[in-house]
């Protein structure tokens, strides 16, 4: 069958049997939806025929002969007006048992496996980028697209990601009426089975087993039951011909007598409260360092016994928000920073199902009570923010010597980062278009407007930023520039 919502057309052959994969293919955009099948022929070219007006009589499926699935077509001149929009796919490229294809929504790839039956493993892209599925010596390998099902027991994946490019989460809900279970999950969590991961390094060898109920659909298409077991591998990530919203590739700073003028402004004013701010608070702490001086001793070195003690306690309440880490779940690949405590490493911690990218700070030693007591405050401190501009805090880990502050990765990196990478377009000269300078001013004000709100909520909470920094305001581009400030205040 091939399916073309909401119809549905059989191909058929009187001499020799057409063999079609069981996976129905959907891409979706906006409220239409594209759906795309791979058959296996041992023919030379087959044409549809009988079809409704005949619209889809230029629908075209290639041959080899060997039985595999291969590289297919839909011919862009279509006058027909079929129920969904016509979608030209061409070939792009072909190397070795891969062949990708093109269209006006997204890429394709085919993978053909040549030690076993004949099966398609296909992505079809529902956003800027599409990640390709093989299942290679058992081990299937992920995507980010609506893939499902099985055929004779081997694996394939069921996972989503939102037409915006926004990858849902795993538990999150399917806009859909799919009814999918996990094993050892909530069934009721339509898009548990889905195991999403938006970035392309190796998230480990974890399996799970999963059931697709019966009668399923997916976006209207019925699913036979089945179930399979996902061992996740690695992504291999195939870049979409989509162009990018211009909102999310412009973020341009561009610093003119405007923008001078209020960076200065601002500027100026963050630095009077926060010199006035840090004298107080500075003056506060003195006096309760000398008053918790004159009660207790300092320890310059700590017991086993009472730093076991104290991590222990520390481990009880951040389990209770499931907030504590082991060393064996956390992987620490490069370093991308360093702060005056230690080193801050992109890293990858190990989930129920699978593994997140994370930034990964490290601390200094905890040799005394006074680290101990600060470690505890800084945690208890960061753990109270809840503010889109302020970085949050995942977890933390206290196994070893060293504690490790797990926070969210920022591939982005920092505004410094990104305004040293396009100083070339930081200056407006006569050559810029009026519509070029508004748009400059208005990112320099949605910046600033960033930082003024996360600042306004550290002063609400009663906190003060001590290292306000270019460098530590970190961003994250999706549709508009994102300021997160970087609250990092751990053993300064």
């Amino acid at each position: 069958m091939v399916g073309f919502y909401p119809n549905v057309y059989s191909i058929t052959e009187a001499e020799e049997q057409v063999t079609v994969c069981v996976e129905v293919l959907n891409s979706f955009n906006g409220k239409h939806l594209h759906s795309f099948s791979v058959v296996l022929l041992p023919t030379s070219v087959f044409e549809t025929s009988n079809a409704a007006d005949d619209c889809y009589k230029e629908l075209y499926f290639s041959t080899s002969e060997s039985r595999k699935c291969h590289k297919y077509s839909i011919d862009n001149d279509n006058e027909c007006q079929p129920t969904f929009f016509n979608i030209g796919l061409s070939i792009i490229s072909t190397m070795g048992n891969r062949v990708q294809l093109q269209s006006n929504l997204s890429n394709a790839t085919i993978f053909i496996d040549d030690s076993r039956e004949p099966e398609c493993y296909v992505t079809i892209g529902l956003s800027q980028t599409v990640y390709s599925v093989v299942e290679e010596e058992g081990v299937a390998v992920v995507c980010t697209s609506v893939l499902s099902g099985t055929t004779s027991g081997r694996t394939f994946s069921v996972s989503y990601q939102t037409v915006d490019g926004d990858a849902k989460a795993p538990g999150d809900y399917m806009p859909t009426n799919g009814n999918f279970d996990i094993t050892d999950s909530n069934p009721e969590q339509c898009t548990s089975i889905a195991i999403i991961s938006d970035n392309t390094t190796e998230v480990g060898d974890e399996c799970f087993n999963y059931t697709i109920s019966t009668n399923s659909t997916i976006f209207g298409f019925t699913v036979d039951p089945s179930s399979a077991t996902i061992c996740i591998s690695d992504l291999n990530e195939v870049t979409s011909s989509l162009p990018q919203a211009a909102s999310s590739q412009t973020v341009v700073i561009v610093a003119a007598v405007l923008g001078t003028l209020i960076l200065s402004v601002i500027v100026g004013f963050v630095a009077v409260t926060v010199i006035i701010s840090a004298y107080r608070k500075r003056t506060k702490e003195r006096r309760n360092l000398e008053s918790t001086s004159a009660r207790e001793p300092h320890y310059s070195s700590l017991s086993e016994g009472r730093r076991a003690d104290f991590l222990q306690h520390l481990r009880e309440q951040l389990e209770n928000k499931k907030m504590i880490y082991s060393k064996d779940q956390i992987q620490l690949s490069t370093t991308v920073g360093q702060g005056e405590s230690g080193l801050v490493y992109k890293g990858y911690i190990r989930t129920a199902v699978g593994s997140d990218i994370v930034a990964v700070k490290t601390g200094k030693a905890l040799s005394s009570t006074r680290d101990l007591k600060t470690l505890a405050k800084e945690v208890s401190t960061m753990l109270s923010f809840e503010h889109e501009n302020v970085m949050s805090l995942i977890g933390v880990c206290i196994d070893g010597e060293m504690p490790l502050i797990i926070m969210p990765f920022m591939s982005n990196g920092s505004v410094l980062d990104y305004l040293k990478n396009r100083k070339d377009n930081l200056l407006v000269t006569g050559q810029f278009l009026k519509e070029e300078v508004e748009l400059a001013c208005k990112t320099l004000l949605w910046i600033c407007l960033h930082i003024a709100k996360g600042m306004e909520y550290l002063s609400g909470q009663k906190f003060v930023h001590r290292d306000l920094a270019a460098r530590n305001c970190m961003y994250e581009c999706v549709t508009l520039l994102h300021i997160i400030m970087h609250v990092s205040v751990l053993y300064h």
